[in-house]
Formats: structure tokens, C-alpha cells, sequence
């Protein structure tokens, strides 16, 4: 299931790319944003692997009156004979969970309440489970949005950290949520097909 799901995905984001190299960067500007919010777990686990899908939801500052990002997110522990988003990445001392993402989804909300929709397959997280201290980065792709940014597509990148606030399960006897600060930085480019660039 996991290597269906990633595979997918992979597809998509290599038809994405395509889209993206061959309809030129004409009226490409760049995007940035500081953002900080919280987040918290679903009870939705698509693979069944105890990382279920978690919503991140954040205020915002930065480019185009940015007000707010929300996010989607899957996780999983890679496979070791296929490392995909974790290749490479060595987490620092004291952070002993590293994740690969399976999918990500992310809504940007202007303050005219314009939107750019974002998404990703790519992208890492480490994560000191004594402490719940956790840091990452993911890369991905603008696929549309309303108003201004309505058919606009580009390309993201966000590195992000946060703490989770609860305690486990073993000490509370409560079955936490994951509830979570998270803070972040995003940058990219998005071609908006000249419809014009607030």
C-alpha cells in the first residue's frame, strides 16, 4: 500500500513538474511567508502505520497581504531499501524519529480572502520523541487558487519546527491528539498568468 500511494504520487508531481517547465515563468514573482499556528492529529490513518493525517492551521505575514495557511499532512517511516524523502538527511543529535511525507495539501489565504492551493509528496520531519521538539522542510508545487491566483501554478518550499504539548498516553492515561505549536517559513514562485500582482 505504501509504495502504491507513494508511487502515485510521484506520478502526479512528475505531471505537475511538466506542466510547470513547459508553461513558462513569464509572469513568475516570488512568495514568502513567516507563519505560526498549531496542529493537531485526525483519527484518519490511511496506512495504518500510527502517523495519521494532521492539520496544521496558521496565522501569516508576507507576500500578496498573506493572512493565514492551513495545511494537510500524512506521514510515514520510510523503507530503508527505498529512502525517497529522507535520503540524505541526518537529523540532529537527540532527534530519534525521521519521516518521509506521504502527502501534503496546503491553502493560502490572502487578505481580499483570495486563495493559493499548494501540494507536495516531498518532504522530511525529525522529531525528539522524549522532548516532542520536531523540525522539517517540504517542497512542492502551487496547482491553482481563487481571484488573482486563479490557474496560477509554481513551486514552494517551507521549513518548519514545533513542539507537541501534550504528554503520553502512559503518564496521563488520556489518548493525546497530538496537539502541537508549529511555526514556519515559505518561500517560492508562482506564475500567475498575468492576472496582475496585488
Amino acid at each position: 500500500m505504501r509504495v502504491t500511494i507513494k508511487s502515485a504520487l510521484k506520478s502526479a508531481s512528475v505531471a505537475s513538474a511538466l506542466v510547470l517547465a513547459t508553461a513558462g515563468q513569464a509572469w513568475a514573482v516570488p512568495i514568502h511567508a513567516q507563519w505560526s499556528g498549531s496542529g493537531w492529529d485526525t483519527h484518519i490513518d490511511n496506512l495504518d502505520d500510527e502517523y495519521p493525517i494532521n492539520i496544521s492551521i496558521a496565522e501569516a505575514t508576507g507576500s500578496f497581504g498573506i493572512s493565514r495557511v492551513e495545511i494537510s499532512a500524512e506521514f510515514l517511516a520510510e523503507d530503508p531499501n527505498d529512502p525517497d524523502d529522507t535520503d540524505g538527511i541526518v537529523c540532529d543529535e537527540g532527534y530519534d524519529l525521521l519521516l518521509g511525507f506521504v502527502y501534503s495539501a496546503q491553502v493560502l489565504t490572502f487578505n481580499n480572502h483570495d486563495q493559493l492551493f499548494g501540494a507536495s509528496d516531498t518532504g522530511w520531519i525529525c522529531i525528539n520523541e522524549t522532548t516532542g521538539k520536531y523540525y522539517g522542510m517540504g517542497y512542492g508545487a502551487y496547482v491553482d487558487g481563487t481571484g488573482r491566483f486563479s490557474g496560477s501554478n509554481g513551486i514552494w518550499e517551507t521549513t518548519f519546527e514545533g513542539m507537541n504539548l501534550e504528554m503520553p498516553e502512559e503518564v496521563t492515561g488520556l489518548k493525546p491528539v497530538g496537539f502541537r505549536s508549529i511555526t514556519g517559513k515559505l518561500t517560492g514562485n508562482v506564475n500567475m498568468h498575468g492576472s496582475g500582482t496585488d
